[in-house]
């Protein structure tokens, strides 16, 4: 690191206090504003410059991505056939030293533990070989390798070897095939389950046979999963799962749902509902390929605010019942038979969907600034102003009856294997309906603006639909670029997607209309960069769309953008950078984009931005993890920007929405415990870089999984 960087930091602090005051707020504020590509830019020189950091890292990137030859003879010392010196051997035990002590390969140690307790040495040349037997060793929660107690293994039931066997594609007496052993642990990777999957060729007594070794380690299955997402002083969403992940051990998911939303933390109380459900998912429907899906839940409503206001009168509605009453219901039920490996050729899905409850749409408002007509400082319900003939403005509540119910089915067949080539004819029906509540305290002219501006549209259609799918059959398998420590799958090259479907209106039986969609994408590994482009487009074509007052013939043009950049190792760490766009045109049904804290811009409010239109660019520096023990820690330096424009504003309809580039800058902490989760906790702190930055709480965000 410079000598003299720590000083030029120093220097660049003080200077911003002296320039803007003493005001812990304001000084925040501009340092992120003035200061924040620069602190950035610093922080990231530190990182890459520490002394015995690079090395490290890049000797972990060759490991994660070197592809060693099969066919490679164990004679050969080196790539030009030169015997090693005692330097070059020095020099690797050293780089694998300091690996193990600070980046602690976690799933290598799994494989030489596995490698130790079998007697079972790799075989290096396995092909053409007949599998003489299939030897699956099966971590619990707590390995031999890990430092905690291993009493936690009592109460956890170890994944049967049956569960992971039916999901190998290869059986004892056939002949070794990489393709089929690389899918095989896509397969179990896939499963929630296990934490970690890896498998190797290891020799045989005879020399024309090999015996497959599949390592596996289950992740903590008895538990309350959680799912959430805290900005600022409010709970947005908080789902409580006591769940068996894998009942009895046989991959079966048996639980029971408790949540709320927008629970406000000043007071401590839930403002919009609670949720009380039960599900159960069985990947393995009595040993077969069918998986079954079976999920309830009730609503129950929570201590909601009476909002709205007509002119100067406000709170003009209230909610119909109070706290812990009745307010909707939730079914689903599906089975279907997916394409398990590359070699499927049939596959079908059935179900049916039920969404019957009263939405409320909520916003955070600055304590500090005046909230919109009929909304309130703090947690609000969201209005939306509606323009009147008597010249009094209707700020109206973002609520409305939701009922809807569809059925669906699918049949799917597949060729090829090299190149996929899927074939997918759906049918279906559904009714969407939409309308004020039942108490909607406005005249009949506010409520058709409501209807025609506000609500999403009602809709009710049978269809039939044919798919066209080309997927990728190549993967490569990298580490610690979206999860830590842990084996992830990427594929490669194109995948790209058409479907068309014809729908009768099943309301206005003389309204027929068509349905278009495709999306390619499209995955390159350049020099260690991941570089994945991807976009798709949908329209509606419905020619006599007129009759009922739609734009016509052509609605609902919708098209997206997304190019991703990761580089390679740099320092200590990877830059993952991604720009994404969505534009939209004569839109129907009313549908936006959102940009804020959880949409991929830190720093602001949830859900802050609304628009037809979406423009949107992050950037973070991704520390490889620390490990501690096992728990796995990193840090992320971040900058995120974007605007939402086009259309109406969707809080004033009769104002055009204007383009505004919004921007931050901030860091965040990464926590894993790979016994436990797969998903990592996620903190960060974003600084928005703008006139009216709001309270410093709603600068944080806690959540799971990385932002992008």
């Amino acid at each position: 690191m410079p000598s003299d960087a720590v000083p030029r930091v120093f220097s660049i602090l003080s200077g911003c206090s002296r320039k803007y005051g003493k005001g812990w707020k304001n000084l925040l504020y501009q340092m992120g504003r003035c200061w924040g590509f620069t602190f950035s830019s610093l922080v990231a020189l530190w990182l890459v410059s520490c002394p015995g950091f690079v090395s490290l890292a890049k000797a972990e990137e060759s490991s994660s991505q070197s592809k060693p030859s099969p066919r490679r003879s164990t004679s050969e010392a080196t790539s030009e056939g030169k015997p090693k010196t005692s330097s070059s051997k020095a020099k690797k035990k050293d780089a694998k030293k300091k690996r193990r002590s600070l980046l602690q390969r976690y799933e290598s140690q799994l494989i030489t533990a596995a490698l130790k307790v079998t007697g079972l040495k790799r075989d290096p040349e396995p092909y053409g070989k007949t599998i003489e037997k299939i030897v699956i060793v099966r971590e619990n929660i707590v390995a031999s390798i890990d430092p905690w107690p291993s009493w936690f293994n009592i109460i956890h039931a170890k994944t049967r070897e049956s569960v992971i066997r039916q999901e190998l594609l290869l059986r004892e007496g056939q002949n070794w095939n990489q393709r089929k052993v690389e899918e095989s642990e896509r397969n179990l990777r896939s499963l929630s389950i296990l934490a970690t999957v890896r498998s190797l060729a290891c020799l045989s007594k005879d020399p024309d046979k090999v015996i497959w070794l599949v390592v596996t380690k289950d992740v903590w299955s008895l538990k309350i999963s959680t799912d959430f997402q805290l900005v600022g002083t409010v709970l947005r969403t908080l789902g409580l799962f006591p769940v068996e992940t894998n009942f009895l051990g046989r991959n079966k998911q048996l639980g029971l749902e408790f949540g709320f939303s927008e629970l406000d933390l000043n007071e401590f109380i839930v403002r919009n509902q609670w949720t009380i459900g039960q599900f159960y998912y069985d990947l393995r429907l009595a040993g077969t390929r069918l998986r079954l899906l079976e999920w309830f839940r009730i609503f129950l409503d929570g201590a909601n605010f009476c909002a709205g206001a007509i002119g100067d009168t406000v709170d003009v509605w209230c909610p119909t019942t109070s706290p812990g009453g009745f307010r909707g219901i939730y079914a689903q039920l599906s089975l279907d038979r997916p394409l398990y490996s590359l070699s499927s050729k049939w596959g079908f899905a059935v179900g049916v969907e039920l969404n019957i409850r009263e939405t409320r749409v909520f916003r955070q408002n600055s304590p500090d600034q005046e909230p919109p007509p009929g909304e309130r400082r703090g947690v609000s319900l969201s209005t939306v102003q509606l323009e009147h003939p008597d010249g009094r403005v209707r700020a109206v509540p973002r609520v409305y009856e939701r009922n809807e119910i569809q059925i669906f089915g699918s049949l799917t067949r597949s060729f090829g294997y090299k190149t996929k080539h899927d074939f997918i004819l759906g049918a279906g029906a559904y009714r969407f309906h939409y309308e004020p509540p039942s108490n909607f305290p406005f005249d009949d002219t506010t409520r058709r603006a409501f209807e025609s501006e506000v609500l999403p549209r009602s809709e009710s259609a049978a269809y039939v639909s044919l798919t066209y799918r080309l997927r990728p059959t190549e993967f490569r398998r990298f580490r610690n670029v979206s999860r830590y420590g842990l084996t992830e799958d990427f594929s490669m090259g194109a995948n790209f997607q058409a479907r068309i479907s014809g729908a009768l209106d099943l309301i206005r039986t003389s309204q027929q209309f068509l349905t278009f969609s495709a999306s390619f994408s499209y995955r390159w590994i350049m020099g260690g960069n991941i570089l994945t482009f991807a976009t798709d487009g949908s329209a509606r074509w419905q020619p006599r769309s007129n009759e009922v007052g739609l734009r016509g013939p052509w609605s609902n043009l919708q098209w997206t953008a997304r190019l991703r950049e990761t580089t390679p190792l740099l320092g200590i760490g990877r830059i993952h950078a991604q720009g994404y766009v969505v534009l939209r045109a004569w839109n129907i049904d009313r549908s936006f984009s959102t940009l804020g804290s959880e949409q991929g811009l830190r720093g602001y409010l949830n859900g802050q931005f609304i628009g037809e239109n979406l423009f949107r660019v992050n950037i973070e520096y991704r520390t490889l993890p620390l490990v501690f023990w096992t728990l796995h820690v990193g840090m992320v330096v971040f900058y995120d920007g974007g605007g939402v424009w086009g259309g109406s504003d969707p809080n004033q309809p009769s104002q055009e929405l204007p383009f505004v580039f919004r921007q931050s800058v901030g860091l965040g902490l990464r926590i894993l415990f790979p016994q436990f989760s797969k998903s990592m906790l996620r903190f960060d702190i974003g600084f928005p870089i703008t006139d009216q930055p709001g309270p410093f709480a709603n600068w944080l965000l806690l959540s799971f999984d990385q932002a992008f």
